[in-house]
């Protein structure tokens, strides 16, 4: 382990992918179809998300303790505020413990949103 690295014995693992829009209504309304950089189709950008939830859930990953995983898929605001109520909750619930270290959240995000 790194010098300095504490690991979290309890480990909340939020991912989030949001690949924007799938067209642009405001640029299809003036007859433009092409998508500037602003407006580009980013579907294939949560890639990168997609292959760290995967790693994270395998056996071999260092985890702690207790794990949470929640996976996010193009989300509104409100679900985004929701996975993180849901995760002060799950932490919480751990802080009677006599060997509680605080917990500790790993959050990713790709994509445009």
């Amino acid at each position: 382990m790194p010098v300095g690295y504490k690991r979290r014995e309890w480990q909340a693992v939020l991912t989030v992918s949001a690949s924007g829009p799938e067209f642009s209504p405001v640029l299809e309304r003036g007859g433009r179809f092409l998508r500037p950089r602003m407006a580009a189709d980013l579907k294939y950008t949560t890639a990168d998300v997609d292959y760290l939830e995967s790693h994270f859930r395998e056996g071999d990953y260092d985890s702690g303790r207790e794990d949470l995983h929640l996976r996010l898929c193009n989300p509104t605001r409100d679900q985004f505020f929701e996975a993180l109520d849901d995760i002060e909750r799950w932490l919480g619930s751990f802080r009677s413990d006599p060997d509680w270290d605080g917990g500790g959240i790993l959050f990713c995000f790709a994509g445009h949103g």
